[in-house]
């Protein structure tokens, strides 16, 4: 066996690892990403149904693309979350089931969100980029739950009043 990694392996270790909760949102949008540059997105999301295929070449591919989509999941797990896919069979049950763990309703996600947003305290050990694009990534993902959105003149207020004072 060659040690050398295939392009393939190396998308998938550009994906972020699913770790936590934290890491979840990173990890969907990178992987939904490899999906789309893989042209597997209508396997992982059920839109193409082993059932429905009528070809042997058909279901020949299917069984490849939904390998490689099962592939890529579970190589961008953290060893301790892939016990939760060992009863799946398919990409689209292995993604659902992440999903639906490490997803949460819309009303415990605004609150965190708010709690977050508004207990933000500038990190030391990150430059002020960095610290400016966490407040924008939440207040993004506020205004994207369609609730109490955070306009420009308070994400401004936020980013200034959490700024180091020297």
């Amino acid at each position: 066996m060659s040690g050398a990694e295939s392009p393939f392996d190396r998308d998938i270790s550009n994906v972020e690892k699913l770790a936590d909760l934290d890491s979840f949102p990173m990890w969907k949008f990178e992987i939904n990403i490899l999906f789309e540059s893989k042209n597997l997105v209508q396997i992982v999301d059920g839109t193409v149904d082993f059932a429905s295929l009528t070809t042997d070449k058909e279901r020949a591919e299917w069984k490849l693309k939904d390998a490689k989509a099962r592939q890529a999941i579970v190589g961008s797990l953290d060893r301790k979350h892939r016990i939760h896919l060992l009863s799946c069979s398919t990409s689209k049950e292995m993604y659902d089931k992440m999903c639906k763990i490490f997803e949460r309703g819309p009303e415990h996600q605004q609150t965190a969100s708010l709690e977050m947003f508004f207990s933000y305290k500038f990190d030391p050990t990150k430059d002020v980029a960095t610290n400016i694009s966490s407040l924008e990534n939440l207040a993004f993902r506020i205004n994207s739950l369609k609730a109490n959105k955070v306009d420009d003149e308070m994400l401004v207020a936020k980013i200034v009043s959490s700024l180091p004072s020297s």
